[in-house]
């Protein structure tokens, strides 16, 4: 179910949204009137339906997300929020938006979901603009035919396949981004899986990216994706964005791999 969004994302101490989800409606205070200030109302009730960004200490605020956001997706309708075919622990349309944005996206990019569950993080790159090759593949069939049932004709050339994330069937410096959202320990396997997945999955993501790809990870278990970064050879953390996703606290994680 869909948890109430409450006042949040300030910005610098003078603008405030407020609003439910149920409600669907949003108010900006502070600077900004107009046809302005409207569109990033819209922008910002759209995405705060689906992902609440808290601030931490030391970390990226998550205002500059939802101004990044609004630059690149405002005036732009959101996905259906249900797909044709849903599976648990299907990512929410905002948060893959979200994340294919913070993944800095090119024209000539290849793509790579290598965990894409229902698809839904191919479908917002597909959306969002050009690029070389969608790739998509999961370890369950189910999700696979998920995925390849949402997708449909669209957003060629793409390639979905089933496949174990820790032992992908790529070849090395072939992938110009990575978006993924990992596993939560809380929803899906035990810690002990959660952490030897992690601890496969981090070096095939450095082994696939070329030099200067970029990845985004979303992940409820920070310390164990960051004890499996630290076996990394080239990946290195460039921004760190905590969110809360449906109560719990999670992240996004923008890994660069050096050149």
């Amino acid at each position: 179910g869909h948890h109430a969004v409450k006042p949040l994302l300030r910005r610098r101490g003078r603008e405030r949204w407020r609003g439910g989800e149920g409600e669907r409606r949003g108010a900006w205070r502070g600077e900004g009137r107009g046809a302005r200030a409207a569109q990033r109302a819209r922008v910002c009730v759209a995405a705060c339906a689906h992902f609440v960004a808290v601030p931490v200490d030391g970390d990226v605020p998550a205002d500059e997300l939802a101004a990044a956001m609004q630059a690149d997706y405002g005036g732009l309708p959101l996905l259906q929020d249900k797909l044709a075919t849903q599976i648990e622990a299907s990512l929410r349309p905002t948060l893959a938006r979200a994340m294919v944005r913070l993944a800095e996206p090119a024209d000539g990019d290849v793509f790579l979901d290598p965990m894409c569950g229902a698809g839904t993080i191919l479908i917002e790159r597909g959306e969002y603009g050009r690029y070389s090759q969608l790739l998509g593949g999961d370890i369950r069939a189910q999700a696979v035919a998920a995925t390849r049932t949402n997708i449909g004709p669209r957003y060629k050339p793409i390639e979905v396949r089933e496949w174990d994330a820790g032992s992908l069937p790529l070849n090395d410096g072939s992938v110009d981004r990575v978006v993924c959202n990992l596993p939560f320990g809380k929803k899906v396997g035990d810690p002990w899986e959660i952490r030897s997945l992690y601890e496969r999955f981090v070096p095939e993501v450095d082994r696939v990216l070329k030099s200067g790809g970029a990845a985004v990870l979303l992940t409820s278990e920070r310390k164990v994706l960051e004890l499996a970064l630290r076996e990394a050879k080239m990946l290195y953390l460039e921004r760190l964005v905590p969110v809360e996703v449906l109560g719990q606290r999670a992240f996004f994680f923008k890994l660069k791999k050096a050149t």
